[in-house]
């Protein structure tokens, strides 16, 4: 099964779309772009998480419904040897997933709508040294707190925080 994606979020998601499947999300197939994608939204403010993780989700529930009359009629050892068993069957093992996030919209003109389904919050803090001579300056300590509910994935959390500071050597 391949599993074609559009930025890191993305791949994020279809390994979460793959436990939904019950197998283990492997190297997808056919790389990275938007070029092979159609209707590819730009990947920005965790959109691309939201679009394309529910339209994951979504692919992976329609080739789970197609499967699971294969898998309720045996016993099998692996997700490999049930997804060979649909195709020996010739059990459609391919799904356009999509999804549109509910309830927004945006009128430019009048300034009113709501352009987002949620906010996210977050503040940072910076403790400085500059020296009004020089102009040199030295960052002393540097903190961020955000508030961004559910995490898909903490360890990618955890990468992109120390990403985010930039620091004078």
């Amino acid at each position: 099964m391949v599993l074609r994606t559009v930025g890191e979020e993305v791949k994020m998601w279809s390994m979460a779309g793959a436990g939904k499947l019950s197998l283990v999300a492997g190297p997808a197939d056919g790389g990275v772009g938007s070029t092979g994608v159609p209707n590819a939204s730009p990947t920005a403010a965790s959109a691309s998480s939201d679009l394309y993780g529910a339209a994951v989700l979504d692919a992976c529930q329609q080739i789970k419904a197609r499967m699971e009359p294969e898998a309720s009629r045996g016993t099998y050892n692996s997700f490999a040897e049930l997804a060979q068993a649909c195709y020996l069957k010739r059990v459609d093992l391919s799904a356009h997933g999509f999804y549109a996030t509910p309830d927004i919209g945006f009128d430019w003109a009048t300034g009113k709508g709501s352009p987002f389904l949620y906010f996210t919050y977050g503040a940072a803090f910076a403790e400085v040294e500059v020296d009004t001579l020089t102009g040199d300056f030295h960052t002393r300590t540097a903190d961020i707190v955000m508030d961004l509910g559910f995490s898909i994935n903490p360890a990618i959390d955890i990468g992109q925080e120390p990403s985010s500071k930039v620091w004078d050597g």
